[in-house]
């Protein structure tokens, strides 16, 4: 879902945007079901090991829970004002946004496929970027802030949607961080019956 973001930011593809809300509504479902398993086996006689592990679980599904609600209320709304707008996505600044989406995506990528497969090093991986991921979010937004001054030009306003957009992949980012600190954390790299250290 998250994938064809910047996609429809550049292209104002209504399509795009359009299906982008269905997934996530989908996926909002499908989070839900998962929750309130996780809620009823929670209830069970379980021991400590398997209790702290059904509340790892429950982490991670609570930062999804947070990706596809900032999906539904401010991503999908931005590339409706974008769309809006009609004004080409390609321009200044757009070069060091898409650097950083791409990033965001990818240690999103990796955060998920690390608690899918219980690699410890990719989780790491994530934590470990985020220093370099703030740096590059710092340099994308300055190409913006003299543009910004000339209040009411296209030029601002499209600068105002980029900065957004680069605001929500920040949120996007630290969910992934959260999820890859929960699975270093709890220890759910050691799923298995083999636990060793994160």
């Amino acid at each position: 879902v998250f994938g064809d973001l910047l996609p429809a930011f550049i292209d104002d593809d209504a399509t795009k945007a359009d299906d982008i809300a269905v997934r996530g509504a989908a996926a909002r479902s499908m989070d839900e079901q998962i929750d309130a398993y996780l809620i009823q086996i929670s209830r069970r006689n379980m021991s400590e090991e398997q209790s702290t592990f059904a509340t790892q679980l429950l982490d991670v599904g609570t930062s999804l829970d947070h990706l596809e609600e900032l999906l539904r209320k401010d991503l999908v709304p931005l590339l409706e004002r974008k769309r809006a707008f009609g004004h080409p996505g390609e321009g200044v600044g757009m070069e060091g946004l898409r650097a950083y989406v791409e990033r965001v995506l990818d240690n999103l990528d990796t955060a998920l496929e690390a608690f899918d497969t219980s690699d410890a090093e990719m989780a790491r991986g994530v934590v470990r970027a985020k220093p370099e991921m703030e740096r590059e979010l710092r340099h994308a937004r300055l190409l913006h802030y003299e543009r910004l001054q000339d209040e009411g030009s296209d030029e601002a306003r499209m600068s105002g949607l980029q900065l957004d957009l680069l605001d929500d992949m920040r949120r996007v980012f630290i969910y992934s961080e959260s999820i890859a600190l929960t699975m270093l954390h709890g220890y759910l790299d050691q799923r298995g019956g083999q636990r060793d250290a994160a």
